[in-house]
């Protein structure tokens, strides 16, 4: 049995399902969730929620008594071994050491285990990509602006670019040190530059929960169109509409960067930012090889 501990938004869960969908892969184990942290934040006022199930990903719940089963066979295999109590067989809940780096100890994981991380590098499910893109589903759209979106960017003759500037919970708001986890528009006016070098007459798609900023400070020569990141209790329609792009620019945002990743173009070109926040400034593990680090 593994059981992930599922927290964050859409684009941390998604990668902690990858991390425990590739692990059970490989060990041949079940996979159950655990979304404790939702009912402890809902408490404190936090609008994050669980979404998997919106992309079709439907695991069970873990129980107490999932966890104490767990406990239990952790217990007996260190006591028959004759190493109870050592870092070595701590086994029962494997955590994260640094985020957005591959913990190679994540190969060698026996279970049942628990998960504890974010596990934000695309190394942890390398093996499986292409089942995990058949895995992750996305809800046909119904509102009449998501499906005009949808037919303005698979009906346009020129190719996509589909830009992600997220501001809304970056934007300093007093916090002088929230202004470092903000993207500057250079990043994203030379990531602009590139794609247009590459192709001719690129239609950009500016996906943002901050428009008029967009607008008075990201103005490519090409045909630009603004769109309104509005889906806050459906995260999933925005990132499907950026997804649908030929190509991507992302933001220092797990969202974006899952967009990009599902992206099927096989000749799509990916430009992310090589500084990710004042946490970790360099992703390391995070981005895959042919997509270009700025």
């Amino acid at each position: 049995m593994i059981i992930v501990c599922i927290r964050g938004g859409l684009g941390n869960q998604m990668f902690q399902y990858a991390a425990g969908y590739s692990l059970s892969q490989r060990t041949g184990s079940s996979l159950k969730f655990d979304v404790s942290y939702f009912t402890r934040k809902s408490k404190e006022g936090n609008t994050r929620s669980y979404a998997l199930n919106a992309l079709g990903i439907n695991r069970p719940f873990s129980s107490k008594m999932d966890l104490g089963l767990i406990l239990v066979h952790y217990l007996f295999r260190t006591i028959t071994s004759g190493k109870y109590g050592s870092q070595e067989n701590r086994s029962y809940l494997f955590k994260e050491q640094f985020n957005r780096r591959f913990d190679s100890r994540f190969l060698e994981i026996q279970t049942p285990v628990i998960l504890k991380g974010y596990w934000e590098s695309y190394k942890y499910f390398e093996c499986y990509s292409e089942n995990l893109r058949k895995e992750f589903l996305f809800p046909p759209l119904n509102q009449s602006g998501d499906l005009w979106w949808q037919s303005e960017i698979l009906g346009s003759t020129s190719a996509t670019v589909g830009v992600h500037i997220r501001r809304g919970d970056k934007v300093p708001k007093g916090d002088p040190v929230k202004e470092y986890d903000l993207l500057q528009k250079k990043y994203y006016q030379e990531a602009m530059a590139i794609i247009s070098s590459k192709m001719n007459d690129p239609v950009f798609f500016i996906f943002s929960d901050d428009i008029q900023w967009c607008r008075d400070n990201i103005t490519p020569q090409s045909t630009t169109h603004y769109v309104s990141l509005q889906n806050e209790k459906k995260p999933w329609i925005d990132m499907y509409l950026l997804h649908l792009c030929q190509h991507n620019v992302i933001g220092n945002s797990t969202f974006s960067w899952w967009a990009a990743w599902l992206n099927q173009n096989p000749g799509k070109i990916v430009i992310a930012p090589t500084w990710f926040s004042r946490f970790e400034p360099s992703p390391y593990d995070m981005y895959p090889p042919d997509w270009i680090v700025l």
